[in-house]
């Protein structure tokens, strides 16, 4: 049976349930949309992966999110089928989770885990089971709730990413999704290519990288959300999603 586990979230574990069901919501859309070729598709795989080769990556990865699949060789149980599970990091959290051998502290990761030594909202304990969601998580906002497509103008996204696919708990939450499907596959600030954040980083990523990017896929599914805007862009993001401005069919 598939299924996922949150763990020491005290009053927010309905809450947890909550984000965890709108974002297989969110995954169904997409994978409905993924399995779909070229100009059957409303977004189609040349706007963040080039080529309709990914579509096959790109299926299965939604696919075990959207049916939380197990993995093997997970600590702390290798030798079983693990699905995700997420734990929400208190100041004993390093003690909590001393069998993982996770040579950090998650609270402190929490704290000055992010640029310049800022708090961030989450992240996927490599080589684990574990989604840890800090403190942060839980001050954003749940879901987007209105159209905040981009605009493109000069072959370039413009406008604000996070109210786009950035700052909800439903796409942070699916971004560690995808780092767990992907496993030591996932581009990450140590790989060559480095993982890419920003969206316009993104779609310079070839067809194999672009897979392996979190971000990419985030996107991706963000994009087929948004689907009350007109006209599209073929090159770069989903059909119904992007206002075009001047130049904006290249990449």
């Amino acid at each position: 049976m598939n299924y996922f586990i949150a763990e020491n979230c005290g009053d927010q574990t309905f809450a947890i349930h909550e984000r965890v069901a709108q974002t297989k919501w969110l995954t169904k859309l997409a994978l409905a949309n993924a399995r779909l070729y070229g100009t059957d598709s409303d977004f189609g795989f040349k706007a963040m992966f080039k080529k309709d080769d990914a579509q096959e990556a790109i299926v299965t990865i939604l696919d075990h999110i959207y049916n939380f699949k197990g993995k093997m060789n997970l600590r702390p149980r290798p030798d079983t089928l693990s699905s995700p599970r997420l734990s929400c990091v208190a100041e004993d959290s390093a003690k909590v989770y001393d069998y993982l051998n996770l040579g950090y502290d998650p609270w402190h990761r929490c704290l000055v885990g992010g640029p310049h030594s800022t708090p961030i909202q989450a992240f996927y304990a490599e080589g684990t089971m574990y989604t840890f969601l800090c403190p942060a998580f839980f001050a954003q906002p749940r879901m987007s709730t209105a159209n905040h497509c981009p605009t493109v103008a000069d072959n370039k996204f413009s406008g604000d990413a996070g109210i786009f696919y950035q700052n909800y708990q439903t796409y942070i939450m699916l971004y560690h999704f995808i780092h767990f499907y992907l496993g030591d596959n996932a581009l990450t600030k140590y790989t060559d290519p480095k993982a890419q954040l920003d969206w316009n980083d993104c779609v310079h990523l070839n067809t194999l990288d672009s897979v392996l990017n979190p971000t990419n896929l985030q996107i991706y599914v963000a994009s087929i959300l948004d689907t009350d805007t007109t006209a599209g862009l073929s090159a770069l993001v989903a059909k119904k999603c992007v206002k075009v401005g001047d130049g904006a069919d290249g990449v």
